[in-house]
């Protein structure tokens, strides 16, 4: 049986042309895979699966990660819209402190004052009622039951309306901040599990560790479609031998039948008993019948006397110009 080499090397399991014309000068027989038609055979069917499939581990985990990135992004661009409807609140929300700076001193009221004391403490109710402050102490709660609401002064009036307008800048600019640190923490939070998971890193190992399967189990194909080849090549060279054999065998045995013949022959020839003991054992060698020597001078006879007579027959023809017709009548016997 010849050896039979599958060449798979760093290009690839089919082998480059240089390595196959290096093969070819060391007088090898080397199996190229790139030499067989893999347009539709398993092995090609087998390496497209393979690579589809670590395409679709990847490609999915990848999907996943763009899905994870846009939703980080989405977070980001709403994070800034929060960040932009804050700032224009507390600018707003600084405006009506200014106002009510300017008011004060309008109307000239000390900071120290009894007015100013109770606008403070009336501002601070107003506030936990809008839900933008804290709430009220026992104490305040005794003082501001002592203010006659009824009797308030004209900047406290004012002052409180200035106040209601900056709760709901100050109301929007703290709902925005809620905001704003929820999308931070949901951002973190991601990040800190995309660190955990390493999707990516794994789907690509998972695709390395599918391709890589895949290129063992071709190999083998390619392998056992190698010994299946050089199997059917040495059955091939099997039964050409033995055809060969048989023919070999046939003409043997008609080389001993001519020689058996010819040896027949020669003892004719030479007519002796010596002659017919060797063509009689020459007879044996080819499983002919033995025949006895008188039996054979008694053919020979016969052949003879048969050859005499035709040859009588023609030079009778010949003289005497007789008609075929004339000759019916004439019988040889070859059996005389």
């Amino acid at each position: 049986m010849k050896s039979v080499s599958l060449s798979v090397s760093a290009n690839g399991i089919f082998g480059t042309q240089q390595e196959k014309t290096q093969a070819a000068g060391k007088g090898k027989n080397v199996f190229f895979a790139g030499e067989s038609n893999l347009t539709e055979d398993p092995i090609e069917q087998r390496r497209k699966t393979a690579q589809k499939r670590a395409l679709q581990v990847v490609g999915a985990v990848w999907e996943n990660e763009q899905s994870v990135n846009r939703d980080i992004q989405t977070r980001r661009e709403q994070y800034a819209q929060m960040q932009a409807r804050q700032k224009e609140a507390q600018e707003q929300l600084a405006d009506v402190r200014k106002d009510e700076k300017a008011l004060q001193q309008l109307y000239e009221v000390p900071v120290d004052s009894r007015e100013q004391q109770e606008l403070e403490l009336l501002k601070k109710a107003q506030d936990w009622k809008n839900h933008v402050g804290e709430a009220l102490t026992q104490e305040e709660k005794e003082r501001l039951a002592e203010i006659d609401l009824n009797n308030l002064t004209e900047y406290q009036r004012r002052a409180l309306e200035l106040n209601e307008r900056a709760a709901v800048f100050q109301k929007t600019a703290q709902q925005e901040e809620r905001k704003m640190q929820e999308a931070v923490s949901a951002v973190k939070q991601i990040l800190l599990e995309k660190l955990k998971t390493h999707p990516m890193v794994d789907a690509q190992k998972a695709a390395e560790d599918i391709l890589e399967a895949a290129n063992g189990e071709i190999i083998g194909m390619l392998v056992q479609d190698a010994v299946d080849q050089a199997d059917d090549k040495l059955e091939e060279e099997k039964e050409a031998a033995k055809e060969a054999a048989e023919e070999k065998e046939q003409r043997e045995e008609r080389l001993d039948e001519l020689a058996g013949k010819r040896a027949m022959e020669e003892a004719l020839i030479e007519g002796t008993r010596e002659a017919a003991e060797r063509a009689k054992e020459k007879q044996r060698q080819v499983e002919m019948p033995d025949m006895d020597f008188t039996d054979m001078l008694t053919i020979t006879a016969k052949q003879q006397l048969s050859e005499e007579a035709k040859q009588s027959l023609a030079e009778i023809k010949s003289s005497m110009k007789l008609l075929e017709a004339d000759l019916k009548g004439i019988r040889v016997d070859d059996e005389i």
